[in-house]
């Protein structure tokens, strides 16, 4: 999409580069209440109109005021704006602010300004959102290093993001750090756990802040740093390294699965300590048991899971659950298992385990890649709740409620 701002008398329909471009108007479209004393209702005041074009087809958006800042990261939108067509997505700014994104064509659709020949249905801008939204994905952080990979993180373990200056981080006693108002932030490089080429000089640079046990540590990486949606079916063999829990071919492009948990463990462990002030030290969480034979999404899925103030159980295999359920004294709110494990031996372990009651009538919750990995069969045995790998909001949602 390409923009160009032109400052106008007020007039509805502008004479633009020799043609006329329609106009759309935020508060008529959205019927939002008018402002007498705003500047279109002084006849010596212009307004400002964004022209917008796509392919052969342009028109106007009036706006208050246009701001030129710089752009950070592109996020995905919240549940509650991504039925709308008008929006695509949502930006964090350099300063700091939160944008939206305007869709040229779902705007234009919304205001009705499309000609015969340019008319697009609104059912088929619909029938696109819902693709989309039930889309076997879930959001991850890309950004890059030195060299040509995209590295991800997943979302929901970002806690915002901060530009800086490679030269502020101070190295003292084998950390890394900067300061972060009041307060010091210790930071880590992929480079230094990894095989990936480290930074260079004259790129822009960010750190991502992450929140893991209740403490904040920071990622650096190369901006712009953007948010994409996949499905994590990454490989865990292929490029596999320390700090590195596997890789996919997406969009063309070598993508790259940063594990924080085992750049941490290797780096400084003692980060992945709880605090003696910490619930989960006290005994005071609910605990989650989670079958689950990825080292990868095991880090993944633990942190999530302690994210939402629940402790957790890891087992790889249905040998170590039962030894797990013969030893433990505490009760689980759940059993998260992963949907391969669970169909083993046509569900003979799922219904050996509900017979033996060890669970104590934990309900047994299906964690999926892909959508078509046997939804009916799992609702035969009694398996109703199914997610989506990595996939937070639902998660978060379901385990608030149940």
């Amino acid at each position: 999409m390409q923009e160009r701002r032109q400052r106008l008398a007020d007039r509805r329909s502008p004479h633009y580069s020799s043609k006329n471009n329609g106009m759309a108007s935020r508060t008529e479209d959205h019927d939002l209440p008018t402002r007498d004393n705003g500047r279109r209702y002084h006849a010596a005041s212009d307004v400002n109109v964004v022209i917008v074009t796509t392919g052969n087809f342009s028109y106007g958006i009036v706006v208050d005021k246009p701001l030129f800042t710089e752009e950070i990261v592109v996020k995905q939108l919240g549940s509650d704006l991504k039925g709308l067509a008008e929006y695509s997505g949502a930006t964090i700014m350099g300063d700091g602010r939160i944008a939206l994104i305007l869709d040229v064509f779902g705007l234009a659709a919304r205001a009705n300004i499309l000609g015969q020949h340019h008319a697009i249905s609104t059912a088929i801008v619909d029938s696109a959102n819902d693709a989309r939204n039930e889309a076997d994905t879930v959001p991850f952080l890309a950004f890059r290093y030195g060299g040509p990979q995209t590295l991800v993180l997943p979302l929901f373990l970002v806690a915002r993001l901060e530009k800086i200056q490679l030269r502020s981080i101070v190295s003292c006693g084998g950390w890394k750090a900067i300061q972060h108002g009041d307060q010091i932030l210790p930071v880590f490089m992929i480079s230094d756990t990894t095989k990936i080429e480290p930074l260079r000089s004259d790129q822009e640079c960010g750190v991502i802040v992450i929140r893991i046990r209740n403490r904040e540590i920071g990622l650096v990486a190369a901006l712009p740093i953007q948010v994409i949606e996949m499905n994590p079916d990454l490989d865990v063999t292929v490029l596999r390294q320390p700090g590195i829990g596997g890789s996919k071919v997406w969009s063309n492009k070598s993508v790259l699965f940063v594990d924080i948990w085992e750049i941490l463990a290797r780096e400084r462990p003692e980060l992945l300590e709880f605090s003696h002030e910490s619930v989960f030290r006290q005994g005071k969480a609910h605990h989650v048991l989670v079958l689950e034979p990825s080292d990868y999404f095991q880090n993944q899925l633990r942190l999530q899971f302690e994210n939402h103030g629940f402790a957790v159980k890891m087992v790889r295999s249905w040998r170590e659950m039962d030894e797990c359920l013969a030893a433990s004294e505490a009760g689980f709110k759940a059993l998260f298992a992963d949907v391969n494990l669970l169909q083993q031996d046509d569900f003979a372990n799922v219904r050996r385990l509900r017979e033996s009651k060890k669970l104590n009538g934990a309900r047994i919750v299906a964690l999926r890649m892909r959508g078509g990995d046997c939804i009916s069969s799992l609702a035969a045995e009694g398996i109703v709740e199914v997610f989506q790998k990595l996939e937070n909001q639902h998660l978060a949602e379901w385990l608030n409620s149940a």
